[in-house]
């Protein structure tokens, strides 16, 4: 029972090398297919015991990727990309899992690497995996069906976000070993021009797809990835009329009608999304920051609360609630939330900021100090560090 690892690859010499260097030895066979790389990606995959094949790009991501499951040639398919890797103790553990398992697919989840410590989902690095999480805060995990068994005529559908789980006739099963993703940075996003590629993909997807919610709501979270949020809650709201039952489709049209100041229907659409799930995460602390931005700090501070008690791990609600304290003058309070959110996520630089702040309108620059120069040493062009700091010099020079 081998496994052949699929990839569709395009100007990819940045990670390829890294990617094929850390599978080479713990598969049976590496399927490499090129949809016109101009780089030196088939020149670098050439010197790995990759098997490559072209194939020119037709615009829909599910053609390239089924051509590359015809190639394979084991018993199992794993599913990789050229910015991705796994560590070599899971692939080995993958490798005996296939030997003895009756199960025809499996789900594993991603590591999205990201620098944006506020997206949605985003979860601090535990150092469980230190070569994979480099200097990355941490990351955002997603979940697709990446294992499963050759010649089942398991198929990718989609142009674009392409999944195979509408082929499978079984339901997979879920695996913990971790895909690790560097793609999703800003930077590699920028370097590889995506953000305006995908969009137009997904325009395409809802044009052949009307009546798929999904790709209204793919398209809107481009949009809102984007900044174009009056786009996003067009798209949002077309996916919130084919499926008013998701509460991922009601979390982003929420976040996206609140950041065009649109309240009541941020939180007519948020409450929907709690009479769902009382406790879910993105509805509660959206409703949240919806109150606070409309200067209602004691009821933003009900739904904190709420968001701490059901998800205790949740550092961006204690950074919330400590802010609304600190809008109601209760220093002390906000302080000690500050200190929570940071004892979660140590690099939580902003809640770090807040505790100096509270520190310094309570009259305790002595405590304000050392974060403020933790901050500055680890991002010396944070701003609101660098106006912290000169609000501290101001104090002393009037004392």
């Amino acid at each position: 029972m081998g496994i052949s690892v699929c990839m569709i690859v395009r100007d990819e010499a940045l990670w390829i090398e890294a990617c094929l260097a850390s599978i080479e030895t713990l598969v049976e066979e590496i399927i490499l297919v090129d949809t016109g790389s101009r780089d030196e990606t088939k020149a670098i995959a050439s010197r790995f015991k990759a098997k490559i094949f072209d194939f020119e790009w037709t615009g829909d991501f599910s053609e390239a990727r089924n051509f590359s499951l015809k190639q394979a040639n084991e018993d199992w398919i794993l599913i990789l990309d050229a910015d991705e890797r796994m560590a070599p103790k899971d692939l080995l553990e993958i490798q005996k899992l296939v030997q003895e398992t009756s199960e025809v697919a499996f789900s594993l989840p991603t590591r999205n690497y990201t620098e944006m410590n506020l997206a949605s989902g985003f979860k601090p690095n535990s150092s469980e995996y230190p070569d994979f999480e480099k200097n990355f805060p941490g990351y955002f995990e997603s979940r697709k069906v990446r294992l499963f068994r050759n010649r089942l005529g398991v198929q990718f559908k989609g142009s674009v976000h392409e999944l195979v789980e509408k082929s499978l006739t079984r339901r997979p099963k879920d695996l913990s070993f971790p895909i690790h993703h560097y793609g999703a940075t800003e930077a590699e996003v920028e370097r590889k021009k995506k953000r305006d590629f995908y969009q137009k993909q997904v325009q395409q997807k809802v044009k052949e797809q009307p009546t798929d919610w999904k790709a209204h709501f793919e398209l809107g979270i481009e949009c809102l990835t984007a900044g174009r949020i009056a786009e996003a809650v067009k798209a949002l709201r077309e996916a919130e009329k084919l499926n008013s039952q998701e509460t991922m489709v009601l979390n982003n049209l929420g976040y996206a009608y609140m950041e065009l100041g649109q309240h009541e229907e941020a939180e007519r659409v948020l409450r929907a999304s709690l009479q769902l799930d009382a406790h879910n995460h993105d509805a509660l602390l959206n409703l949240g920051v919806n109150f606070m931005r409309q200067k209602a700090f004691s009821e933003a501070l009900g739904l904190f609360d709420r968001l701490i008690e059901a998800h205790p791990h949740s550092f961006t609600g204690f950074r919330n609630a400590g802010n609304c304290y600190a809008q109601l003058r209760d220093l002390q309070k906000a302080a000690n939330c500050f200190q929570h959110a940071l004892q979660l996520f140590p690099d939580f630089h902003e809640a770090r900021v807040d505790l100096a702040l509270v520190c310094l309108a309570g009259g305790r620059a002595d405590l304000a100090k050392p974060e403020i120069e933790r901050v500055l040493r680890e991002q010396p062009k944070n701003t609101r560090a660098q106006l912290a700091l000169q609000e501290l010099e101001r104090l002393r020079e009037c004392r």
